[in-house]
């Protein structure tokens, strides 16, 4: 019998009164939005041109068992954070149903100060704004029609003026990546001889 296997990315809520900071105060998984990620020789992740940013694998993540892995989503030269979410996989839409709705009830439970978002698309499952600068999130998302997989996002991101501005500091970072790239492929080219006559 051929496996569905579903995303799920859950969120791990931090509910202990030591707790110093949490969603409210951009935190997740122990990492917090506008924070530099201390990238290793061992971090993983892909970079992402369309978007101008960075996807990386965090390598020391605070999460529940069931949750595969924690995802930040950084810009391209200081890998300042501007987006949180972790990953689960389940191998039924049962499962992933279950997990949802039991996370969709604890976050309008533990984020009860903040505004619920009523939107126009489906795949939107709960949005909470928690301030004017993060937003908590959970999507359902149909990835792949060929190899069928449900993902459902929870993730924790900047919104109002500050989402523009991690957007901003995204585009700044990758144009001068661009070039520094292109600066150094001149240099080298010239120490080869390739400009020779040309400039």
């Amino acid at each position: 019998m051929r496996l569905i296997r579903y995303f799920v990315v859950g969120l791990l809520l931090l509910t202990s009164p030591a707790t110093a900071s949490d969603a409210y105060d951009g935190e997740l998984f122990g990492y917090k939005l506008g924070d530099k990620y201390p990238v290793t020789d061992a971090t993983q992740g892909r970079f992402r041109r369309i978007f101008q940013n960075v996807e990386i694998i965090t390598e020391h993540p605070e999460k529940l068992d069931e949750m595969k892995e924690v995802w930040i989503v950084a810009t391209v030269k200081t890998f300042t954070i501007g987006n949180i979410f972790s990953v689960s996989e389940f191998d039924t839409k049962k499962e992933a149903e279950a997990f949802i709705e039991k996370y969709k009830d604890l976050l309008d439970t533990r984020y009860s100060k903040g505004k619920k978002i009523k939107t126009m698309y489906d795949f939107e499952r709960l949005t909470i704004e928690l301030s004017d600068k993060y937003r908590l999130q959970i999507s359902l998302l149909e990835l792949d029609k060929t190899q069928p997989k449900i993902k459902v996002t929870i993730g924790l991101a900047f919104c109002c003026a500050k989402e523009k501005e991690i957007d901003a500091l995204m585009y700044r970072e990758f144009d001068q990546l661009v070039k520094e790239g292109k600066a150094q492929r001149l240099n080298s080219a010239r120490k080869r001889g390739l400009l020779k006559g040309l400039e």
